[in-house]
């Protein structure tokens, strides 16, 4: 039986609460959110200016300003992906059984988890 979403609203009501239901792996959605856009609207301006020469009153056409949009993204991109990986994690582990959870606490947590036993390898 389906439930709609009110009735999923009820149900992880009724069994996590509201905190437990509704805020587990939001810190490791926050770190990912923080550090992509971060990155990509800081170096935005800085790859437009350093790498395709703008400055004020010297506008770059339209397709430098795509390429230089698309850099930004990409590299931000590849720095986000160790958050993404402990986004993932987070989430996933909530799918799986009570007993074979792992119970992060947050996302600085699990990074220190995957740090001290996997190293970087956790991240690739």
């Amino acid at each position: 039986a389906t439930l709609g979403m009110w009735g999923m609203f009820r149900h992880i009501l009724a069994t996590e609460g509201l905190v437990g239901g509704f805020s587990y792996g939001v810190s490791s959605q926050i770190l990912r959110a923080t550090t992509y856009y971060t990155f990509k609207i800081g170096l935005y301006d800085v790859i437009k200016r350093e790498a395709f020469g703008e400055r004020p009153g010297h506008t770059i056409p339209l397709s430098r300003k795509m390429a230089a949009g698309l850099s930004a993204g990409g590299i931000a991109a590849g720095v986000a992906n160790p958050c993404d990986l402990i986004m993932v994690r987070m989430l996933a582990d909530r799918t799986k059984p009570p007993e074979m959870r792992q119970n992060y606490g947050n996302a600085f947590g699990l990074m220190l988890r995957l740090h001290r036993r996997e190293w970087m390898t956790g991240f690739v």
